[in-house]
């Protein structure tokens, strides 16, 4: 991918999910409410999961957007994604209807279903090919695995 179109994704990626998060974040009680509806969490943990999920797309969605690590951050949100494709398959199976929840009260309270799904595999698919993406040679490594 030439440089112009992988930086145009990242950007793109990354308001994704610095909305997704900041919509969650504007009523998280809200988001932790649908969190708690799934059933997967311990009791009373659902706002707790909530505040960490919405901070965590807000500071990648971020990161992303200025070409911070890009590849890092598309990792930790593709694990992000990836719970919570687990956790609307476990609902889908279980047959509870939830909302969504995705971008909080924009949502319209849609409820889970094979749509839900199919995003969720487009943004796993988009975020893979982010994250194994080539390096930016501009890019210097920090730390013991690099200069």
């Amino acid at each position: 991918m030439n440089r112009l179109i992988r930086r145009i994704f990242h950007i793109s990626l990354g308001t994704f999910f610095l909305l997704s998060g900041l919509f969650k974040g504007a009523d998280v009680g809200s988001f932790a409410a649908v969190i708690s509806e799934f059933d997967l969490t311990p009791h009373g943990w659902s706002l707790a999961v909530a505040v960490s999920i919405t901070g965590i797309e807000i500071v990648c969605g971020m990161m992303m957007m200025l070409g911070i690590s890009p590849r890092r951050n598309a990792v930790v949100l593709f694990c992000l994604v990836g719970v919570f494709t687990i956790a609307i398959v476990s609902a889908l199976l279980r047959g509870i209807d939830i909302a969504c929840g995705c971008f909080g009260a924009a949502s319209s309270g849609g409820i889970i279903d094979r749509w839900t799904m199919l995003r969720n595999i487009l943004l796993l698919v988009l975020l893979a090919i982010t994250a194994r993406g080539p390096r930016d040679p501009q890019q210097q490594q920090c730390g013991p695995f690099g200069p």
